[in-house]
């Protein structure tokens, strides 16, 4: 049988090309993630929408010991390193900026996502991805064990500290783990432009129509 030989040069250009294709699916899948929720001012308000029983922690809610809401980004990246992906997102005027880190927790491989809002940590979740009953149980019990001491079931509920800060799971296609800041003016200014532009909207609609009436 013959050997093919294949030269440092080849070698380096199917790296290169590999590595690119995998590169841009990364970025696509990070894209798709950060469209949903950013996809308009509505889903950003719903993010506050926990519609879920309150269970009070005597704990902080923190990103880590050093990190908690309000974090700057560059603090955030002192702590965490560079991202794996970072992306700008901009919706009605408002900017935000959000960093993908892919991690291993506990041996379980993670997407840990960092929002950030006028440059301020707002919200992260830790994404699991392929799940199995028992690994979603067991992280359960180790949110319940940290935060309450004690077992309980979070699918319907949400664990909220003194500040209002928030912990709850949601279950799409993937298992996510969300923290959410409890800072309301946050949620106010969200809210604010959300009703303009409801306003802007239902004015172009009345005007659009008017115009249909006096031309058809």
């Amino acid at each position: 049988m013959q050997t093919v030989v294949i030269s440092k040069k080849t070698r380096k250009i199917v790296r290169k090309l590999f590595s690119k294709r995998y590169k841009s699916y990364s970025q696509n899948y990070y894209r798709d993630r950060s469209f949903y929720m950013y996809n308009n001012i509505e889903s950003l308000c719903n993010l506050f929408v926990v519609d879920k029983e309150e269970i009070e922690t005597s704990k902080p809610i923190l990103l880590n010991t050093n990190l908690s809401f309000g974090s700057k980004q560059n603090q955030i990246k002192k702590h965490l390193g560079t991202p794996s992906c970072y992306i700008k997102k901009t919706v009605n005027s408002l900017e935000f900026n959000i960093m993908f880190y892919k991690i291993y927790m506990g041996g379980f491989k993670t997407k840990q996502e960092v929002h950030l809002y006028k440059n301020e940590l707002f919200y992260f979740s830790y994404v699991f991805s392929y799940l199995n009953a028992p690994d979603k149980e067991i992280l359960q019990k180790l949110l319940c064990k940290k935060y309450l001491g004690n077992e309980c079931e979070l699918n319907d509920k949400v664990i909220t500290d003194k500040y209002g800060n928030k912990i709850f799971i949601t279950e799409n296609v993937d298992f996510t783990i969300n923290y959410l800041t409890g800072n309301k003016k946050i949620l106010e200014e969200f809210v604010a432009i959300n009703e303009s532009t409801k306003r802007i909207r239902k004015n172009l609609v009345e005007k659009n129509q008017d115009e249909l009436l006096y031309k058809l």
